[in-house]
C-alpha cells in the first residue's frame, strides 16, 4: 500500500465552550478546515471510547481534488488524529460505522479509482486510521453511495445509485457485503426515469428497509419519496411512493417501536403557507400511511438526518431560514410529532447547514455540518468550513438561539401509492457489477502536525473574557511517549511564535511552528519525526517556545521506541 505520511500544518479553527451547570453536560462549537479552501462533514459517530469519529471531504492538501477526509476526537473533543485517502480526482466520504474491532467502515464515491466515471466504494481501516481494505464497485457509468449498516452476520450493507445498471436513467443501487468486504449480492430497483436512496436500515425481521428520492411513478412528474421494504436476501416485498403535486424527497428511515418506520425529508407540496418544510411520515409495519406532518415556517426548513431519542421522540437537524443564506437547525419532537420541544439554530450573513447528528452518551446530541459564516480570518474567501457542535439535553449551545417553526398535518392530503414487482423493476447484478479492490493505490496520508487556534471574536459576544492572560508553555502529554505527543501554549498577544524540537546535542530536529499567530490557546501535534519526515530515535529532546523577543522556554520530553 501506498502509506504516504506527509507533515501537513493543517489550522484546526476552534471555538469550545463548557458550560457549567446542574446538568454538567459539555457544549461546545468548533470549525475546521482550511482557508480558502472547502471542507464539509457528513457523518458523525459516537466511539466506543466516548470520542467522536467524522467522515467528509477536504481540499486541505492543496491540489485542487477532494479526498475523503477522516478525524478522531478523543472524549473532551481533543484531536487524537486525522487522515486523509484518495487519489488525483475527487473523492468523498459519506457514511461512517465502527467495527467490534475499534476500527471503522465507511462508503462514499471515487472518481480517481475503478472502472468507470463515479463509482462507489466500501473501506475498512483499523482504530488509527490505517488503511485494510478499499473497494470498489460499478460499471461504466456512474454509481453512488451515501449509506452504510453493519448487518446482524456481522456484514455490511450500502444504498446509493447506479447509472450503469437498472431500468432507468439511474435506479437505487442496494449492495450486500460479508464481515471481509467481498460481495455477495446486489440489486437495483427502480423505474424508467431515475431512483436514488441516501438510507437504509435492517428491520427486525432480518431483511431491509430503503428511503429513496424517485422519478419514475410521479403522476405530475415530480420527484415523490420512495420507501422499499427488501427481504432478507434483497427480494422486494413492497414499495410505497409518497408525494403531491410538487416535490418531496426522502433523507432517512428508522425502524419504530411497533416495527413500523418513520421517514423524514423535505416537501415543496406541503409546506407552510407554500414554503419549503421538513418532512415526516409515519408507516406501519405493511408501508400503509398512519399520519404525515411538515415543520416549518414561511421559509425553507430541511431535515437532513432524524434519529429515534431515548424517550422516543425525535430530534432532527438541517437547515432553516433564507434559501441562498440557510442556518444550521436542530428540533427536538415528541413520539407523534406533534410538539416541538425545543428548536435552535446557528448562523449568521452567510450559508451554514447541518448534515447529520447522534445522541451522545450523555443524553446530549451531537452535530455536523458546514458554514460559510465561521470564517478563518477577514481574508478567507467564502468557502465551506466543517461545523461541528455539541448541545445539552435541552438542546442549549452558546452560540444557538430559539427559532419557533410549526407542526402541520397533512395527514389528510398526502397521496401514497402500492407498486408490485410488476411495475417497479428489480434487478439482480450480482454477477454483472464489478468490483475491484484498489487499496494498494489508494493514496493514505496523515495529518500529523495539528495546529489548534481559539477562535474569539468570530463566535463569542465578549471575546476578551476568554484571552490568555500571561504566556503559557505546558508539558507535552504523554511524556514518555512511544509515537505521537501534544505540546500545547498560551498567547496573551500577538506575535511571531517559533516552536521548534532539539535533540541533546541541541541540533534542531523539526519546525512546527514559524508563523504570526493571534492571542490564543493551541495545541501541536509532533509524530517523532525530523523535518525531512524520517522516524527519529529514542531518547531525550527539548523543545523551546519563542515569541518575538518577549518570551523563550524550553522544556524536555523523553521518547520511546
Amino acid at each position: 500500500m501506498l502509506g504516504k505520511y506527509v507533515d501537513i500544518l493543517f489550522t484546526f479553527f476552534l471555538a469550545s465552550f463548557f458550560l457549567s451547570g446542574v446538568s454538567a453536560q459539555q457544549q461546545f462549537a468548533y470549525i475546521l478546515g482550511e482557508i480558502n479552501k472547502n471542507d464539509r462533514a457528513y457523518s458523525i459517530i459516537q466511539t466506543f471510547d466516548g470520542g467522536y469519529a467524522v467522515l467528509g471531504q477536504t481540499q486541505i492538501l492543496g491540489a485542487g481534488a477532494f479526498d475523503i477526509f477522516l478525524i478522531k476526537f478523543d472524549s473532551t473533543c481533543s484531536l487524537e488524529w486525522a487522515k486523509t485517502y484518495g487519489g488525483t480526482e475527487n473523492d468523498l466520504g459519506f457514511d461512517i460505522i465502527q467495527t467490534p474491532d475499534s476500527g471503522y467502515v465507511f462508503t462514499g464515491y471515487t472518481k480517481s479509482f475503478g472502472c468507470g466515471n463515479t463509482e462507489v466504494y466500501i473501506a475498512k481501516v483499523d482504530s488509527r486510521g490505517c488503511l485494510h481494505t478499499f473497494i470498489t464497485l460499478g460499471g461504466v457509468e456512474r454509481e453512488e453511495s451515501w449509506e452504510v449498516i453493519k448487518t446482524r452476520d456481522n456484514g455490511f450493507a450500502i444504498s446509493g445509485c447506479t447509472h450503469s445498471y437498472g431500468a432507468g436513467i439511474f435506479d437505487i443501487l442496494f449492495a450486500k457485503f460479508d464481515s471481509s468486504l467481498s460481495l455477495e449480492w446486489a440489486r437495483t430497483i427502480g423505474g424508467d426515469s431515475g431512483e436514488y436512496s441516501v438510507d437504509c436500515i435492517q428491520s427486525d425481521d432480518g431483511g431491509y428497509g430503503i428511503v429513496a428520492t424517485g422519478l419514475s411513478f410521479s403522476p405530475t412528474d415530480s420527484y415523490d419519496v420512495v420507501v422499499v421494504k427488501l427481504d432478507s436476501l434483497g427480494w422486494v416485498e413492497w414499495v410505497k411512493i409518497i408525494g403531491g403535486d410538487n416535490h418531496e424527497y426522502g433523507r432517512e428511515i428508522i425502524q419504530t417501536s411497533d416495527r413500523g418506520y418513520m421517514i423524514s425529508g423535505l416537501t415543496y407540496t406541503y409546506g407552510h403557507s407554500g414554503s419549503v418544510d421538513a418532512f415526516f411520515v409515519r408507516l406501519d409495519s405493511t408501508g400503509s400511511l398512519l399520519w404525515a406532518k411538515s415543520i416549518g415556517d414561511i421559509h425553507f426548513d430541511e431535515s437532513m438526518s432524524c434519529f429515534k431519542t431515548d424517550d422516543e421522540g425525535y430530534v432532527y437537524v438541517g437547515c432553516t431560514g433564507l434559501w441562498s443564506a440557510p442556518d444550521f437547525c436542530i428540533v427536538k419532537l415528541d413520539s407523534s410529532c406533534e410538539i416541538i420541544e425545543w428548536a435552535r439554530k446557528v448562523g449568521g450573513e452567510e450559508a451554514d447547514r447541518g448534515e447529520f447528528l447522534v445522541q451522545t452518551l450523555d443524553s446530549g446530541y451531537a452535530a455536523v455540518g458546514a458554514t460559510m459564516t465561521y470564517r478563518f480570518s477577514m481574508i478567507d474567501t467564502i468557502s465551506w468550513n466543517i461545523l461541528f457542535l455539541k448541545f445539552s439535553t435541552d438542546g442549549n449551545n452558546e452560540i444557538a438561539t430559539d427559532f419557533f417553526p410549526v407542526v402541520n398535518d397533512v395527514s389528510s392530503l398526502i397521496t401514497i401509492n402500492d407498486y408490485v414487482d410488476s411495475i417497479i423493476q428489480i434487478s439482480d447484478i450480482s454477477s454483472e457489477i464489478e468490483t475491484m479492490e484498489v487499496t494498494s493505490e489508494v493514496s493514505e496520508m496523515e495529518v500529523c502536525s495539528l495546529l489548534f487556534l481559539a477562535i474569539h471574536s468570530s463566535i463569542v459576544d465578549e471575546p476578551g473574557e476568554m484571552l490568555p492572560a500571561r504566556f503559557v508553555l505546558r508539558q507535552n502529554y504523554p511524556n514518555p511517549f512511544n509515537s505521537r505527543t501534544t505540546i500545547s501554549y498560551k498567547l496573551p498577544v500577538k506575535g511571531y511564535v517559533l516552536l521548534q524540537i532539539y535533540n541533546i546535542l541541541g541540533e534542531k530536529v523539526r519546525t512546527l511552528v514559524a508563523k504570526d499567530q493571534p492571542p490564543g490557546e493551541y495545541s501541536v501535534l509532533w509524530d517523532g519525526n525530523s523535518g525531512l519526515g524520517e522516524s527519529v530515535g529514542a531518547g531525550v529532546y527539548f523543545y523551546q517556545l519563542k515569541v518575538n523577543s518577549e518570551f523563550s522556554q524550553i522544556k524536555k520530553l523523553l521518547l520511546l521506541k
